[in-house]
């Protein structure tokens, strides 16, 4: 079928200097994330999965969050990178989130925030690192929102999930990258 490639986000540690980006990058990035997420919530529509998809409303939520954007766009003026600025952004929602012991919502929050952010990262600044071959089959433990927007631009001809991947979302997800899929491998 393809090559096989595990599915990657980028490193914790960029690859480039700290800073000197242009803020463009990161607003030409929200653009493209809004391209692809109003495109997955239509061809949600098309396959008549928008109830089980409506977890897309908390991406497109993040895209016009002024505070998120707003903020990366501070740090970015401060002389971070893209990447520096998305990370610290992604640590501060992940710290208020834990500050709130057993607040799932949040904690789920933080985690879709994160995911967004390295969606974001490697649409305005691509980690190589990070970087998959094309018409690939992809393994891992999990998809997500981030594959839809990332991980899908390679055009992946298969996906291969281990039994850890748990999340309801799972199947929206696969169903949504329209392509072969196996999940529960050992």
């Amino acid at each position: 079928l393809g090559a096989i490639a595990p599915l990657r986000r980028p490193a914790s540690v960029p690859s480039r200097r700290p800073g000197g980006d242009d803020p463009r990058l990161l607003h030409a990035a929200f653009e493209a994330a809004g391209k692809a997420l109003s495109a997955l919530v239509a061809q949600a529509d098309r396959l008549q999965m928008s109830e089980e998809a409506r977890f897309l409303s908390t991406y497109l939520l993040l895209l016009s969050d002024g505070r998120l954007r707003g903020r990366a766009t501070e740090l970015i003026a401060d002389g971070h990178g893209v990447a520096h600025a998305l990370g610290l952004v992604a640590r501060e929602a992940t710290r208020a989130a834990n500050g709130i012991v057993g607040d799932k919502f949040m904690q789920d929050r933080a985690r879709d925030i994160e995911d967004f952010c390295d969606a974001l990262l490697m649409l305005a600044s691509p980690d190589q690192r990070a970087e998959l071959p094309s018409k690939a089959v992809l393994l891992g433990d999990e998809i997500t929102v981030f594959d839809l927007l990332v991980s899908a631009r390679a055009q992946p001809v298969g996906v291969v999930l281990t039994e850890r991947a748990k999340s309801p979302r799972t199947p929206v997800l696969l169903r949504l990258m329209g392509v072969p899929s196996i999940v529960d491998v050992a």
